[in-house]
């Protein structure tokens, strides 16, 4: 593309940021278990009586939530919004006890799923609004199906999310875990020294693995499984034959070797 061409459809450009905009946030999906089987026990008239007290409740508490916004509503769903993954984690603990203070001595109670995660989304912005009119991107889809893999009354986190979040709302220093990218022959790739600024963490059973390959007799790295026998290999991979040290039990396992 030439510059004049470039020049041309700048404006068109310019008016897609305008109402276009990317950003990391967190994302919130909840709905109600069994909300058909809810709206076929007690009829029209009172389910939809009791939805409406639903989503009365989750913008009540998120009225309290300053950095929070609702994006979209569907039948007994809600797409929240959040700057933080803590502000997230407390309103959806806040809301899963109002629901149980709320279910108490009733035959019919309502129980949420709700799914965070944090992912980078392209925000439509409203003309004129105070909030978006739409979030998109792969990572909305991710977080609704976090919430599908939940129970009524669970609420499940994507692990960025939730370390996130631990280390806010428990207000302490938690050991970071630190990764490294680089051409192979040309990076450094080495684990960094221990110094006055940090220091290597070790929790548990879990050790370094770096430099680890495959071998027989060896474990594999934190599982209880040891490697008896090589059963092929190609491309980048090896498919090793293993027992766990316990159960006894046999698994076939493959490991991705990156070329040195």
């Amino acid at each position: 593309m030439n510059l004049q061409v470039a020049l041309d459809h700048r404006p068109q450009v310019e008016q897609f940021r305008r109402k276009y905009r990317t950003g990391l946030v967190t994302l919130l999906f909840t709905d109600i278990v069994g909300s058909t089987k809810l709206k076929q026990a007690l009829g029209d008239r009172e389910a939809v009586a009791l939805m409406q007290h639903h989503h009365a409740v989750v913008r009540e508490i998120l009225s309290q939530c300053p950095d929070g916004q609702e994006i979209s509503t569907a039948g007994d769903s809600f797409f929240l919004v959040f700057i933080k993954p803590s502000d997230a984690v407390r309103f959806a603990l806040v809301l899963q006890s109002r629901l149980r203070g709320l279910n108490q001595g009733s035959s019919r109670p309502v129980l949420d799923r709700i799914g965070i995660h944090i992912g980078e989304v392209v925000i439509e912005e409203r003309e004129g609004a105070a909030k978006p009119r739409d979030l998109y991107g792969m990572q909305v889809d991710s977080c609704a199906r976090v919430m599908s893999l939940a129970a009524g009354n669970q609420i499940l986190l994507t692990r960025s999310a939730f370390d996130n979040a631990r280390q806010a709302l428990k207000g302490v220093e938690e050991p970071v875990e630190i990764c490294e990218v680089g051409e192979a022959s040309s990076a450094a790739l080495l684990q960094p020294p221990d110094s006055e600024k940090a220091r290597r963490a070790i929790v548990g059973d879990l050790e370094t693995v770096l430099g680890w390959r495959p071998a027989s007799g060896q474990m594999v790295p934190n599982p209880k499984w040891v490697l008896e026998q090589k059963l092929g290999e190609g491309g980048f991979g090896e498919v090793w034959l293993s027992r766990h040290q316990t159960m006894k039990e046999r698994r076939v396992f493959k490991f991705f070797i990156w070329p040195t």
